[in-house]
């Protein structure tokens, strides 16, 4: 992640809507934060500290990545939800090794 990319940004882990971000800033505190611009007209500019989770992609790789969101909601939508502990570490292993 560096000043000048542009990202998926994502409010919330698996859920809400994506939108896109340019880098302008990376922050140099605890907790880490980046700045980000929304690139859309309708945004005018906006711009926020954002934790790097939220960055989720690189924007010109959001829609593969979109398509395996929608196919993991797909197969987890009979599933336990995010508060069961055993649904929640196979999330984290898919997560960290797919």
């Amino acid at each position: 992640m560096d000043v000048g990319e542009r990202w998926a940004y994502q409010v919330a882990p698996h859920h809400g809507l994506v939108a896109e971000v340019e880098i302008p800033k990376m922050g140099v505190q605890r907790p880490v934060r980046v700045k980000v611009r929304f690139v859309a007209e309708e945004a005018e500019g906006r711009q926020e500290w954002v934790p790097p989770a939220r960055l989720r992609v690189a924007w010109q790789d959001k829609d593969a990545w979109l398509a395996r969101e929608e196919r993991w909601s797909d197969l987890t939508r009979d599933s336990p939800g995010d508060d069961d502990p055993a649904f929640r570490a196979v999330v984290i292993l898919f997560d960290e090794h797919l």
